[in-house]
């Protein structure tokens, strides 16, 4: 990510039941929320952009994420319509009796996700908001 620009990185996981931290990268379906939220910041809002637009490669979200949701039955808002901007992109998806959330966007400088499993749709937006209101 250094080579498209980033200087910084945050890292964040939660979860309701430590021992399903892990499953944020497995298969198993968690019974309690798990929310997992990253900010990059990059050396200019451009390079943010430019990272955001490339299709999130080097951003740690699943490439190309929105499609994939999509084809699987998810629903997915692009753009001003998310309420986070031009440069995003919300999904969400019910899959193995887990209700799963994922915000990507770019603000600023910045590149950010939410990605959260068994929280309700305005639990999710209002962790999202909550992380981009620290956006500056």
């Amino acid at each position: 990510m250094k080579a498209a620009g980033a200087t910084e990185g945050w890292l964040s996981l939660y979860a309701d039941r430590e021992l399903e931290c892990p499953l944020l990268l497995g298969s198993a379906a968690p019974k309690g929320r798990l929310v997992y939220a990253v900010a990059i910041k990059f050396k200019s809002a451009s390079s943010a952009a430019a990272s955001f637009a490339s299709g999130s490669h080097t951003f740690p979200v699943a490439p190309d994420f929105a499609d994939r949701f999509a084809a699987a039955g998810g629903i997915v808002t692009r753009g001003a319509t998310t309420g986070f901007g031009e440069n995003a992109a919300v999904a969400t998806i019910s899959n193995r009796g887990v209700t799963t959330f994922v915000a990507f966007w770019q603000d600023k400088s910045f590149d950010a996700v939410v990605y959260a499993d068994n929280l309700s749709t305005s639990e999710a937006t209002t962790a999202v908001n909550r992380m981009n209101g620290r956006i500056h």
